[in-house]
C-alpha cells in the first residue's frame, strides 16, 4: 500500500488493510483485489480523508465491493463494526 499510495497517512493505510482483510473473510461473489485496495486508497486521498470512520466506509466501500448483494453484506458486517 505504501508503494502505490505513499501520501496516505500510515494510520489510514493500516486501517484500510485491516478493513480489506475483514471484507475478504466474508463470503462474497467477488472479494476485493489488491488493485481495488489501491484504488480505495487513492480515492480516500482524493477525498481528503484522514480516517476511515463508518460514514467514510459507507460512502466509499463501492470502490472495493462491486456486487449489490456483497455491498449489503459488507455494510451490515463491517460497516456496523466501525460504528
Amino acid at each position: 500500500m505504501r508503494l502505490h499510495a505513499p501520501e496516505l497517512p500510515e494510520t489510514v493505510a493500516r486501517k484500510l488493510v485491516e478493513l480489506v482483510a475483514m471484507v475478504r473473510e466474508l463470503d462474497l461473489k467477488k472479494p476485493p483485489s489488491i488493485a481495488e485496495s489501491i484504488d480505495w486508497a487513492r480515492a480516500l486521498l482524493l477525498l481528503g480523508r484522514s480516517d476511515i470512520d463508518a460514514a467514510t466506509f459507507n460512502e466509499t466501500m463501492s470502490v472495493i465491493v462491486k456486487h449489490r448483494t456483497d455491498i449489503e453484506l459488507v455494510a451490515e458486517r463491517v460497516g456496523l463494526a466501525l460504528a
